[in-house]
């Protein structure tokens, strides 16, 4: 019965202070007893594991890749046709996602060394046997060759293939024992380590090969009568790390034994913690060290999983026992440059026969938005600049991303930016402003604000606090002030005249008279909005509060205001959303008859501030005389143009254009009106 259990992403630091998530922990468990010997990680945080399990029968050759979630992509096995079984020793992965496997497997009474080649998809794309001989460990240099160690017949045993699975080399040690570990540092320098002896007595043994596969040096470690070398890994400035054992007899069992070298062979340090078993090592770009293996407990007279971490002088910085609990051990380790790793070995969970068990640590990865700093209510009469605050919360990672900002109104884009922000270290606290935001649509009383982070390496364990979504308030606005000449033409005010103030915003419609006019609309210059008298005509507002309309008087001499004057409003006029109308505009138009067109015979455009579908308006034209209407987009392009003439009153539609911002404008003779109109799906 196959059993597989995945523990779900926990965004807890099982680590405390190391700052790591175990971000899934996955069991594979057969009828038998199962093992997980070798583990190997992509460049997209895919494990791929390697081992044996037992249906029964035989053990089986096993490899299994895993997504970065835990989820079980593929997995292939070659089953035993002989009582020796089979079985995955090592495995080295590339950053695409191709694996390198070696063991062996065994046909009657005979022994084959196995090596494979698997495509990111699980097809094998290469195999090679050789009888007599077991493959141990494998490893790549960077043309893509392939390098596995192994034994047979007394002999210590190295091959490198091409990238194919030709055999370029072959080359043989006459040794007792066998290698366990193989790597190459930058220069394609290789080195071998494992086991000088027999299981009655035994060395650590560790050698270097220059490119010539000469021997530059070798050295053994004799602690002990039982010493083992297990693995080996060179960190960037080609010195070696290499984990075993050696047996403690005051406590009648091993010691985990970790080993540095310099690229000449000089041991720089050695740590031997008490009582347990090392069994992989691997090394970040920092020259972390990190051992996987086992501790024995000698209350529970069991294994457990060990975690080692020493820094690059051998200080320990952490050892952990891990979860997996009594009768486990960690069998292999892989570290990538950054220092994410992945764990593998055995367990009793969840059963009472031994099975797989892998776990995935990642780094704690988090860039986030942390507050806006801009301001949340805005005038369409400026720039508006967003600022952000973005958190580099990441674990020892500098981190890259952009950061977008973009503004809509009911799903239109509006306005979008983006910035990028290269080489944010750990801890950094970041203030962004982003491109300003220009053309604010007037009408529009609200918009949402959206900040995105987007992260260059796709990879965020937070993701939900990359996003913050606010809502901009738009304060009104006076579009514009037009003095108007009334009924009786006549030049300077006369009793008739009037103002007319459009506003952006439907209003709250405050009541205005002469005791409080000059102060909630103040003017420049010293100007008032009353006569000699200190009276002022009739102050009414639009039905739909956008429009106030100023009726002047000119009792005993006229009042001083004049086109050009500034208007300046008190903040208690507000839009019925509860903002105030604060900037200033300037009066335009003209008290005298060189306006031309009177209120009452009229030259009006309405539409609506926002339509669906299609933009729809009503305009009146005073005079006979031709007249055009024009839709064009923000970006100045024409998209729509009407003809006419003939006074009156129309009505019109504008269809089979795209959601967007627009402006509708109507023309005739010397007369304008323009409006911005938004048009939504």
């Amino acid at each position: 019965m196959r059993t597989i259990l995945l523990a779900s992403l926990t965004l807890t630091l099982s680590l405390g202070a190391q700052g790591y998530v175990n971000v899934w922990t996955n069991y594979l468990d057969y009828a038998g007893d199962d093992y997980s010997c070798a583990v190997g990680m992509d460049g997209k945080y895919n494990v791929y594991v390697g081992g044996r399990i037992n249906t029964g029968t035989w053990d089986m050759w096993t490899v299994v890749k895993y997504s970065s979630n835990g989820a079980t992509l593929w997995m292939d096995t070659i089953p035993a046709q002989g009582s020796s079984g089979s079985n995955v020793w090592g495995i080295a992965v590339e950053q695409d996602g191709d694996a390198y496997v070696t063991g062996y497997t065994s046909v009657g009474d005979t022994i084959y060394w196995l090596t494979v080649k698997y495509d990111p998809q699980g097809n094998i794309v290469w195999g090679d046997t050789i009888k007599n001989e077991l493959g141990r460990a494998i490893t790549l240099d960077k043309d893509g060759n392939v390098y596995a160690a192994g034994n047979g017949g007394g002999y210590w045993i190295t091959i490198k293939y091409d990238s194919t699975g030709n055999i370029l080399w072959k080359d043989s040690l006459q040794m007792r024992g066998y290698p366990k570990g193989i790597v190459l540092d930058d220069s394609n320098n290789l080195y071998l380590t494992g086991v000088l002896g027999s299981y009655v007595a035994s060395d650590m043994l560790t050698l270097k090969y220059n490119t010539e596969r000469s021997i530059v040096w070798m050295d053994t470690i004799d602690v002990s009568d039982y010493d083992n070398a297990e693995d080996i890994a060179v960190d960037r400035w080609g010195n070696l790390y290499v984990t075993g054992y050696v047996y403690n007899s005051d406590i009648a069992y091993y010691d985990p034994y970790t080993i540095k070298y310099d690229a000449a062979g000089n041991v720089l340090w050695i740590r031997e913690e008490s009582s347990g078993l090392g069994y992989g090592v691997g090394v970040d770009t920092l020259g972390k060290v990190y051992v996987a293996g086992a501790v024995f407990v000698l209350s529970a007279l069991e294994t457990r999983w060990l975690f080692i971490q020493y820094d690059t002088s051998g200080n320990l910085i952490e050892m952990d026992t891990l979860d997996q609990g009594d009768g486990s051990e960690a069998w292999g380790i892989d570290v990538d440059q950054a220092g994410n790793y992945a764990l593998t070995g055995y367990a009793l969970a969840p059963g009472t026969t031994a099975a797989w068990c892998t776990d995935l640590y990642l780094k704690y990865r988090d860039v986030c938005i942390d507050t806006c700093l801009s301001p949340l209510v805005i005038s369409p009469l400026y720039d508006y600049t967003p600022i952000v605050r973005v958190h580099n919360g990441s674990y020892e990672i500098t981190e890259d991303f952009d950061v977008n900002a973009t503004t809509d109104t009911s799903g239109v884009i509006l306005y979008s930016s983006t910035y990028s922000i290269d080489g944010s270290s750990p801890g950094d606290t970041v203030d962004i402003s982003l491109s300003p935001w220009s053309d604010i649509p007037h009408e529009i009383t609200s918009a949402r604000l959206r900040f995105t982070i987007l992260h260059e390496s796709g990879y965020d364990m937070v993701p939900d606090n990359d996003v913050m979504s606010i809502t901009l308030y738009i304060r009104p606005v006076i579009d514009s002030a037009v003095a108007y000449d009334g009924t009786t033409p006549g030049s300077g005010i006369d009793d008739d005249d009037y103002v007319a103030l459009y506003f952006s915003h439907p209003m709250n419609q405050i009541a205005m008279d002469a005791s409080s006019i000059d102060s909630l609309l103040s003017l420049s210059g010293g100007h008032t909005w009353l006569d000699g008298s200190g009276l002022i005509g009739n102050i009414t507002w639009s039905a739909d509060g956008k429009v106030l309309y100023v009726f002047l008087t000119t009792t005993d001499s006229p009042p001083t205001i004049s086109v050009g004057d500034t208007i300046t409003p008190d903040d208690t006029l507000m839009d019925i959303y509860g903002f105030s109308c604060i900037d200033p505009v300037v009066i335009t138009g003209s008290f005298g008859p060189a306006q031309g067109v009177l209120c009452k015979e009229g030259f009006i455009l309405e539409v609506a501030d926002i339509n669906t579908g299609r933009i729809s308006f009503i305009y009146t034209v005073p005079t006979d005389e031709p007249y055009r209407i024009i839709l064009y987009g923000v970006d100045g392009r024409l998209a729509e143009e009407i003809k006419g003439e003939g006074k009156g009153t129309y009505h019109k539609e504008i269809s089979h254009i795209p959601p967007g911002v627009y402006f509708l404008r109507l023309e005739q003779g010397e007369g304008v009106i323009s409006r911005r109109v938004i048009l939504l799906k």
